[in-house]
């Protein structure tokens, strides 16, 4: 009985050991490239980006963050899976700025460079 559990026991750990070695074989993307700011209104625009090195694994979804005008440090402000994401709720007015990081099954990524700070006004009727 002893012979037939040992040439059972090593098959199954060797699966488990190249089952861990694959799995830690992922690294976080890269951070994606700076977003671009596109369809401005008043209280909302459009961000897209470019997909950046997946690390080896997909990558299941990116974070778009924001900072200015009433906001002092980057604050959350949206999560997709798309290559665009439209930013809604911003105060007429403000000034702001976006960075976009990208995730996988390994973690997340560095955030991109910012865009530059963005002046939310209506483009119909200037101040």
């Amino acid at each position: 009985m002893k012979k037939s559990f040992k040439k059972m026991l090593f098959p199954c750990l060797g699966m488990f050991v190249t089952t861990l070695v694959v799995a830690n074989s992922f690294t976080v993307p890269n951070p994606p490239k700076r977003p671009n700011v596109i369809n401005i209104t008043a209280t909302s625009c459009t961000l897209t980006y470019e997909e950046p090195y997946d690390g080896g694994s997909p990558i299941t979804g990116y974070l778009i963050e924001g900072k200015g005008g009433w906001l002092t440090r980057w604050k959350k402000m949206g999560v997709t899976s798309e290559l665009q994401h439209k930013v809604t709720g911003i105060v007429e007015g403000s000034k702001m700025q976006f960075r976009v990081s990208a995730g996988n099954i390994a973690g997340m990524s560095k955030p991109s460079k910012p865009t530059a700070l963005m002046e939310f006004t209506d483009p119909v009727r200037p101040y």
